[in-house]
């Protein structure tokens, strides 16, 4: 079997003579091979519509604390069975550099996200078994 060579775009770079491979229904490896029209290059934007931003879990003065947890709300079109990600990537903050949130953070903090509220938003909950302080930086992204 020959590999397949997928390149992933943004809906507004396809137009109605694109081939696009398009997932349908509940299941992880349900997909079919369609040629988009007007119509469908819509649809396909709804699919595959992702939302993403970064916020700040705060772990407070020393002695600092294992278990922090942040609300972000202003999510417009969230449902309750929306796919949320939470994880470290670079960045850095007053009290913590991009070593530590590149190779640290992600081996020693666990990160979830839950509590959607649908047109709100969700809780991030951080969990480790150190004592931290300050803030740390994580990023997010949600799709329905």
């Amino acid at each position: 079997m020959a590999d397949i060579d997928l390149e992933v775009v943004s809906p507004s770079a396809l137009d109605a003579t694109d081939v696009a491979i398009v997932r349908r229904g509940s299941g992880p490896y349900t997909a079919e091979l369609v040629a988009l029209g007007t119509a469908a290059t819509a649809d396909l934007a709804d699919f595959v519509r992702e939302t993403v931003g970064t916020a700040t879990l705060a772990f407070g003065a020393a002695p600092g604390t294992n278990v922090v947890q942040t609300v972000i709300t202003g999510q417009t079109g969230i449902t309750s069975a929306a796919r949320v990600n939470v994880w470290f990537q670079g960045g850095s903050t007053a009290d913590h550099n991009a070593s530590e949130h590149s190779f640290i953070f992600p081996s020693r903090v666990g990160l979830s996200a839950g509590s959607i509220v649908a047109d709100t938003g969700f809780t991030i909950t951080a969990e480790t078994e150190l004592r931290l302080t300050g803030s740390v930086q994580v990023r997010w992204a949600w799709s329905v």
